[in-house]
């Protein structure tokens, strides 16, 4: 008795083992078939990604070149506008009473002896 099902025991290891072995086989295959389909599929995604990635560097590219235009512009603008008044020296606006402005004048030696300072006093 313990012969026979240890036979049979073998029996349903080995066919099983022959199924197992024809649905790992099989499995094989499928598994090749598709890692073939994904792969063109992949090569076909690759390739689409490479043809946006290479489109998306013109467009930043151009980005860029538009940008240094219009920077260029811009400085060139500014260049032209400190030329023309770089002798002129910009003037601060300060607020004074005539009082404190005798009292700079008086000091001043270029302004010590002055018209202005004249009229300044006469219109006090």
């Amino acid at each position: 008795r313990e012969q026979i099902r240890f036979l049979i025991e073998l029996d349903k290891l080995q066919s099983g083992n022959f199924n197992n072995n024809i649905n790992i086989n099989k499995f094989q295959q499928k598994k090749s078939e598709m890692m073939n389909i994904m792969g063109n599929d992949e090569k076909r995604m690759q390739g689409h990604e490479y043809r946006l990635s290479v489109i998306e560097e013109l467009r930043k590219k151009e980005a860029d070149e538009t940008a240094c235009l219009v920077l260029r512009e811009s400085r060139l603008k500014r260049q032209k506008l400190s030329d023309n008044y770089q002798k002129s020296i910009s003037t601060r606006i300060v607020r004074a009473n005539l009082q404190d402005l005798i009292v700079v004048m008086e000091n001043e030696q270029t302004l010590k002896r002055s018209r202005t300072l004249l009229y300044a006093y006469a219109n006090r």
